[in-house]
Parts: C-alpha cells; sequence; structure tokens
C-alpha cells in the first residue's frame, strides 16, 4: 500500500476518529465555516487579481511612454560606481 492510497476501510477508521476527537456539534459547525472562508478567499484572489491587473497595465503603459519621450534611458540608472550595490 502505497502513501495516499487510501481504500474504504482506512477512511472509516478516519471518520470514526474524528468523530470522537471533534464530536457530532462541532463538526455541524466545521462544515459552515470551512465553506465562508473559501468564498471569502476566492473572493479577495479575484479582487486582487483586478486591482493588480489595472496596476500593472498602468505601470507599464507609463513605463513605455517615459521612455519613448525620452528616448534614452536616464543616465542615472545605468551608472556605475564600482561599488557594486545599490548604495
Amino acid at each position: 500500500m502505497r502513501i495516499g492510497d487510501l481504500g474504504g476501510f482506512e477512511w472509516l477508521v478516519i471518520l470514526v476518529i474524528v468523530l470522537l476527537v471533534f464530536g457530532t456539534g462541532k463538526l455541524a459547525q466545521i462544515g459552515p465555516a470551512l465553506g465562508k472562508s473559501i468564498r471569502g478567499f476566492k473572493q479577495e484572489l479575484h479582487a486582487d487579481d483586478k486591482k493588480t491587473g489595472a496596476t500593472a497595465e498602468s505601470t507599464e503603459s507609463s513605463s513605455a511612454s517615459a521612455v519613448a519621450a525620452s528616448g534614452t534611458v536616464s543616465a542615472a540608472a545605468s551608472s556605475d560606481d564600482g561599488k557594486g550595490g545599490w548604495f
């Protein structure tokens, strides 16, 4: 038997242990709370994607227009003072 290859009897034993540890009343509360948490996570994930997508598009367009307007990259951004770091 490989790890993760659980049959019906193994799942039954796990279910009995979970019922003994938590009890039926607590399991009835856990189900809806878990569903609510998953829905909230998905909503925030989609909201973050929308916000990140809008920010990335505006950043790309402003960077492209700045480079196009100047024609070159600024000397300060490409200079090397020999220290090998940002400072």
